[in-house]
């Protein structure tokens, strides 16, 4: 389980806009991590996700099997608010193995 936040390029979004990236998952660990895991991204939160509080995320992905050391390129979309002030700072937080 992994949990962070930072600032994506543009870290001032378009109000309503979306934001397109790729984000790489490595299976760090010596055993095959089935498929499945879910990995959740917020647009803006606030505070920390907990484990398995995924009902407010902005966009979630299920991710394949992943073999010891794997790497899976995940094409992530996740859509801003249109709640959004304009020339606001955005944090994206992701959460892999978020259930």
């Amino acid at each position: 389980m992994s949990q962070w936040t930072s600032y994506e390029v543009p870290y001032q979004p378009e109000v309503g806009g979306k934001l397109t990236f790729t984000l790489y998952v490595v299976n760090k660990r010596g055993s095959v991590i089935p498929k499945g895991m879910m990995a959740s991204f917020w647009a803006n939160k606030t505070v920390p996700a907990k484990c398995g509080e995924t009902a407010d995320a902005d966009a979630e992905y299920k991710l394949p099997e992943l073999k010891p050391y794997q790497t899976f390129a995940l094409k992530v979309t996740v859509p801003y608010s249109s709640d959004l002030m304009p020339g606001a700072v955005a944090g994206m937080t992701k959460f892999i193995d978020s259930t």
